[in-house]
């Protein structure tokens, strides 16, 4: 089995976020866990107005700099990123902030970034994600497991919540 590109992006982003995670501020990939789901339905509403509002401003040489912004699904999915790092940045999560053990930053770490994947590709045409399904297998069944996909942050915030932290035990 060959691994493409794209999901040697997708597991280093993954790495990447865990070991900023792990070795800096735990609580990080925990609260951009809940980030993602409040910019996914800030997204389906703001997205659109975003692209429109880009879409309307005169430019100086007619081109918009940043054209994918100006279309339904670039702005859709660029409120989705900024309001996943906004709560993922900014939210408190009580008295629970650093004290994450290592699994649960890890595993918070790979959900936040398939969720990503996976909600920004609900955002694009068919055709569209067939072009992103032709150049990840990866990504092609985690869009047709979308339903566990969005399970599983639920789950995992219950089973460590219940677990609680080493800090407890």
């Amino acid at each position: 089995m060959t691994i493409s590109p794209l999901d040697l992006v997708l597991l280093g982003t993954a790495g990447t976020l865990a070991a900023f995670g792990g070795l800096l501020k735990r609580h990080v990939p925990v609260t951009l866990l809940l980030g993602v789901p409040l910019g996914y339905l800030t997204a389906t509403v703001w997205g659109p107005r975003v692209a429109a509002l880009l879409g309307n401003w005169s430019y100086v040489d007619g081109q918009p700099p940043l054209q994918p912004l100006t279309e339904v699904a670039g702005g859709q999915i660029a409120v989705l990123v900024l309001v996943t790092v906004l709560v993922g940045s900014f939210a408190k999560l009580g008295g629970r902030r650093g004290r994450y053990g290592v699994p649960e930053v890890v595993i918070a770490s790979l959900l936040v970034v398939v969720l990503l994947a996976v909600l920004s590709l609900t955002f694009l045409e068919p055709a569209a994600r067939e072009v992103w399904f032709a150049r990840s297998a990866a990504l092609s069944a985690l869009f047709e497991q979308r339903a566990w996909v969005l399970a599983l942050p639920v789950f995992h915030l219950v089973i460590f919540g219940l677990l609680g932290s080493s800090d407890e035990r």
